[in-house]
């Protein structure tokens, strides 16, 4: 089972130990990465932040890398990045 590695780098930031990561498959952060899709499509040109639940810097570094992938998978266009932002140019976003 892949490890998520934001859950990796939360554990590390909290000084705590990798036993059990990979039963924490809980969905969370996909569901986060295609609410900040949604709501950059709903809202074309407003920076949409980036936050993950885990609230680091770091978890929020990778939530943005899942949602730029995501995007790119689904074939989405118009949609800018910044470090910790997502937002989208125009209302009609699909080929």
């Amino acid at each position: 089972m892949k490890i998520n590695r934001a859950h990796v780098a939360y554990l590390i930031e909290q000084g705590s130990s990798l036993k059990g990561v990979a039963e924490r498959h809980t969905g969370r952060s996909t569901i986060q990465a295609l609410r900040c899709i949604a709501l950059a499509i709903e809202n074309p040109g407003t920076k949409i932040k980036v936050s993950d639940h885990y609230g680091t810097i770091n978890a929020n570094k990778l939530l943005c890398d899942q949602v730029r992938e995501m995007v790119s998978q689904m074939c989405l266009r118009d949609f800018t990045f910044t470090q910790d932002t997502v937002s989208c140019d125009f209302a009609s976003v699909i080929d």
